[in-house]
């Protein structure tokens, strides 16, 4: 008998099966917590299961990746202060041409810029064009950079969520 554990007003023989109940509880938890301990020492964390089947992956996407999505991240804030002061630019011009000061060909001034970024001289921006500039960009971007792989994967994810 546990003589810490007395329950008043019970026979002897009752006291006998609620101390052999007492203590088939206490083994029945210490038993569980030990299994628990045990599961949890063998069980593998499963970020780190999926991180060791991908360390190839990672190894060589990493570094590429990581400087393309901080070019895309730089290219995009960029973009944007270009096109505020783009903006503003041509709203000055806008009021000025509305409020009668000056006069602008807007026809020529669209020609003129098209022409500037026009790759393949077809008169029109469109895709040749644009992959070409992205050929450009990617070579310098990437040039003496090992495992480059992943910079274009990095790049249009800046750009895209940063």
């Amino acid at each position: 008998q546990n003589p810490n554990f007395r329950l008043c007003g019970l026979s002897d023989s009752s006291q006998d099966l609620a101390t052999k109940q007492y203590s088939t509880i206490q083994n029945k938890r210490r038993q569980t917590s030990t299994t628990k301990a045990t599961m949890t020492e063998n069980k593998e964390d499963p970020v780190n299961a999926i991180l060791e089947k991908a360390k190839p992956i990672i190894a060589k996407l990493g570094f590429g990746s990581l400087v393309g999505y901080c070019s895309g991240m730089a290219l995009k804030k960029i973009g944007k202060a270009v096109a505020v002061v783009i903006g503003i630019g041509f709203m000055g011009v806008q009021a000025a041409v509305s409020a009668g000061y000056i006069d602008v060909d807007w026809k020529k001034v669209q020609d003129d810029a098209i022409a500037q970024v026009d790759t393949n001289n077809d008169g029109k921006l469109d895709e040749e064009d644009l992959k070409t500039y992205w050929a450009k960009v990617k070579k310098v971007l990437t040039n003496g950079i090992p495992d480059a792989g992943g910079f274009s994967l990095g790049f249009f994810y800046g750009v895209k969520y940063s």
